[in-house]
């Protein structure tokens, strides 16, 4: 049986998608990021079915934040499913529970929420295994384009980046404005069940692992909320100054309406209500997943930028990387060194291609510095210290001495 495997880091899930997608293959994509892992059936180019070990991506928590069915209702078309040797979607059409329609529409949503989320990966492992798909239990038929799911994801890159500009980092709480709130539609329990985690003091990253819709829905409702005044992002403070001014830098940009963007909705059913406020809905500590996908990921996985781009030649000083704002990063060229030595230390540094000693999520937990979390989060093992200093915001020789510090400190290797 023929097969491709690879590292993500390498072979983007994109290009995975686009690889199998153009020429229709068949067979099973395996994706894994520990602890996560998902087996995704595909025939002719198209996913058709999709199983994972999140709880936030079973299919029976779907129709429970959609409010379709009760958590004691799920749990009962559970165990018909085990006994009768048959999937879900099935159970819930057989048992005139759903329209068979309907349980078709979530079963679309939830193969194509849970593929893109791995498009935003950028550790991780890939296999793929051609041939003919085993036979299917009965099932409530749903297929999706390969190729529709990576033009998605370039719909929804934009968003992310407004994502990751007004939450950049996951130790951030909220402020409630109550009237603002107070002029909201009323019904929204989505919205009512995220204003009662924050209102109880939840970060960020509380909310997303309390809360189990899918992470994109969770930062556009979030984003909603904030754009909309019900919500004011407030930033921990450090002791540092230059922080202090990067994290006040960071604020402006939130509140800068040159920055707000419109944020494509979740592709959802149109008929669905919205999801009941459940006591017996699971709420199990999810582990964290690495950084994400188009830039500095609120703490989540992201896009690989690309494979390392060059060798030891400094880049020039205006050059834009692809994928960067408009007019580029702004970064202010270095001044020139007052002595021959340390201009000579800094062209030789800029050659090395520096490595995490430790893992990342570990790492970042050490350095509270944003800077130092931002370089932190570019270092892929690939890219040189020049191709790094074509990306970072930052004048040359202060993203220098941020390298060498954090290689004091033993975290990179250079």
């Amino acid at each position: 049986m023929a097969s491709l495997n690879g590292d993500v880091s390498v072979m983007s899930v994109a290009d995975v998608l686009i690889w199998l997608g153009n020429r229709e293959r068949t067979g099973t994509l395996v994706l894994a990021q520990d602890p996560i892992v998902k087996h995704i059936s595909i025939e002719r180019g198209h996913a058709v079915r999709i199983s994972s070990v999140s709880p936030r991506e079973e299919l029976g928590q779907f129709f429970i934040d959609f409010g379709m069915l009760t958590a004691e209702q799920v749990r009962h078309a559970e165990n018909v499913r085990k006994e009768a040797d048959m999937r879900l979607g099935r159970v819930l059409a057989l048992g005139n529970l759903l329209p068979e329609e309907e349980v078709k529409k979530i079963v679309e949503h939830q193969i194509r929420e849970s593929v893109l989320d791995t498009v935003r990966w950028d550790v991780g492992q890939f296999e793929f295994h051609a041939g003919e798909l085993p036979l299917a239990k009965p099932e409530v038929p749903a297929a999706i384009s390969l190729l529709s799911l990576h033009r998605l994801a370039a719909e929804r890159a934009p968003a992310w980046e407004a994502f990751h500009t007004h939450f950049p980092r996951l130790d951030l709480t909220f402020m409630i404005h109550e009237e603002q709130l107070a002029s909201m539609p009323d019904g929204d329990v989505v919205r009512d069940r995220i204003v009662h985690l924050i209102a109880g003091g939840a970060t960020l990253e509380g909310v997303l692992q309390q809360e189990l819709l899918m992470e994109y829905d969770l930062y556009a409702r979030i984003h909603e909320m904030v754009q909309a005044g019900v919500l004011k992002t407030i930033f921990p403070r450090t002791s540092s100054p230059m922080d202090f001014a990067f994290e006040m830098a960071q604020e402006a940009a939130v509140d800068d309406p040159a920055t707000h963007v419109s944020i494509p909705a979740p592709r959802m059913p149109s008929s669905i209500p919205p999801p009941p406020m459940t006591s017996s809905r699971p709420r199990p500590v999810l582990p964290s997943v690495p950084p994400s996908p188009i830039g500095p990921a609120p703490g989540r996985g992201s896009l690989p930028v690309g494979l390392r781009f060059g060798t030891s030649p400094p880049p020039p000083p205006a050059k834009r990387m692809s994928g960067g704002p408009p007019g580029g990063w702004g970064r202010t060229p270095p001044a020139p060194p007052t002595d021959e030595p340390a201009r000579m230390s800094n062209l030789a540094v800029q050659g090395a291609v520096p490595h995490l000693k430790w893992p990342l999520e570990e790492a970042l937990r050490v350095r509270t510095s944003p800077r130092e979390r931002y370089i932190l989060k570019r270092i892929d093992g690939m890219r040189t210290v020049a191709d790094i200093l074509q990306i970072v915001p930052m004048p040359d020789g202060e993203a220098i001495e941020l390298l060498r510090g954090l290689a004091a400190a033993g975290l990179i290797k250079l």
